[in-house]
């Protein structure tokens, strides 16, 4: 194999991605939870309690945690004899502005 000629690529993130950087929080928390693992156990107990005495928030936190959230699905209907040649997507940032 001529390796001369190759371009080799790199795998992996873009250049300039910042993402390892937001982690610091996140790996904090992770930590104390391998530390302090029974404060984790209660507050999982305290959440099913909730969820028993009929919070919602707390039963749908169960059930997304445990279950996965939901696929979203969006319906889009046309008048009959109608022919779909396409679909066009457009995103929205979170501040409402389009990309």
């Amino acid at each position: 194999m001529d390796l001369e000629n190759k371009t080799i690529r790199k795998v992996g993130a873009p250049i300039g991605n910042q993402n390892a950087r937001k982690t610091p929080f996140k790996d904090a928390f992770k930590r104390k939870a391998v530390q302090e693992a029974h404060r984790i156990e209660l507050m999982i107990e305290k959440q099913y309690e909730k969820a028993e005495e009929g919070d919602l928030a707390a039963l749908n936190l169960i059930i997304d945690r445990t279950e996965g959230k939901p696929m979203q699905s969006t319906e889009v209907s046309v008048a009959e004899g109608t022919d779909v040649k396409g679909i066009m997507l457009g995103f929205v940032e979170g501040n409402g502005n389009k990309d």
